[in-house]
């Protein structure tokens, strides 16, 4: 149980790196417009942490759990607070988009939630959180032992 976890919170780890690097690109272009290191360095995180994401997530699980679940939402608590979080950050990227004069924090506030929502609601909506969840209350994951 507890190697389950540790997977699974690797696996987190490496999407969240990928989200996080979203906020890099509002110091990503120089005075002139040009993208500058940093623009670069977001871009290569972005697509290392999806790509670590994904592999760690096949080798880690491909042996238990094999087939992807249906798609679903609102399984579990967790869960349903990271589809909220999908939903309302999708409607507000898509109603900033169409937007002249917005304020680019807000604008990189709600990317970075839909795309950390995105990430979450797979991984919380999917068999192996769910497997982890049923450990839990069956006693058998408890940290403390």
């Amino acid at each position: 149980m507890r190697d389950k976890k540790k997977a699974f919170t690797i696996v987190y780890i490496q999407f969240l790196i990928s989200a996080v690097s979203v906020w890099m690109v509002l110091g990503a272009f120089d005075a002139e417009g040009k993208l500058n290191p940093l623009g670069y360095t977001a871009g290569v995180l972005f697509w290392l942490g999806i790509l670590g994401g994904v592999v760690s997530y096949i080798l880690f699980f491909r042996k238990a759990y094999k087939g992807p679940n249906v798609l679903k939402f609102f399984s579990n608590k967790p869960a349903m607070a990271a589809d909220v979080v999908l939903i309302i950050s999708l409607a507000a990227t898509i109603f900033l988009a169409n937007r002249r004069n917005v304020n680019q924090i807000a604008v990189m506030m709600f990317i970075f939630l839909l795309v950390l929502s995105l990430y979450s609601h797979f991984l919380l909506n999917g068999k192996i959180f769910t497997a982890i969840l049923i450990e839990n209350k069956k006693g058998k994951g408890d940290s403390r032992e």
